[in-house]
């Protein structure tokens, strides 16, 4: 038999699943890649530590007492536009399409009971998408860093083709005497 090999993601997931035997076992595969991994019983307790986290990932059921997936994504959409959610349900899928494609935070929409090997697949499209969208923060915060380092040592300013000044920086203002508008 091959033997699977999971690799452990700094990822934060947020596991939200009112039904204890299908939550005690995806739990238990989810651990297995993530660094983090918070896991709520209902809608509300999802919501509560989502407000108090940093969440990656969102992996959800729809039917749940106190507060819907549905609701409680629709919660956390207006609190961070950027989330990623998986959806976890035994449910039909067109019963929830209307509702679900207003939110825009869907990923995946996956019918319980589900392969592991489906739902892991899911999620590591998931990561990739995480890592891309941390590599992107870090290269622009690094490109500011730059911008700002140079502003501070450097005298710079940039000019298209016909030789019009389209940036200067505060450094080249005040050496040619000319605010960055008239230039």
């Amino acid at each position: 038999m091959k033997q699977t090999k999971y690799v452990k993601h700094d990822i934060t997931i947020l596991y939200v699943e009112d039904e204890e035997i299908i939550r005690r076992e995806i739990t238990k595969y989810l651990h297995l890649i993530a660094n983090t991994l918070l896991v709520a019983n209902n809608g509300r307790e999802g919501l509560e530590l989502f407000k108090n986290h940093t969440i990656d990932l969102i992996i959800t059921d729809i039917n749940m007492p106190e507060l819907s997936g549905i609701e409680m994504l629709s919660k956390m959409r207006e609190l961070d536009s950027d989330i990623l959610a998986i959806i976890l349900s035994g449910h039909d899928q067109e019963e929830f399409y209307g509702d679900l494609a207003k939110l825009d935070v869907l990923t995946d929409y996956l019918s319980k009971p589900c392969d592991i090997k489906i739902l892991f697949n899911a999620i590591n499209k998931n990561i990739k998408k995480i890592m891309e969208k941390r590599d992107y923060k870090n290269t622009v915060s690094l490109l500011h860093q730059y911008k700002t380092a140079l502003d501070v040592s450097a005298v710079v300013s940039k000019t298209d083709v016909n030789g019009k000044i389209t940036y200067a920086n505060d450094k080249f203002c005040e050496i040619s005497g000319y605010t960055e508008d008239e230039l």
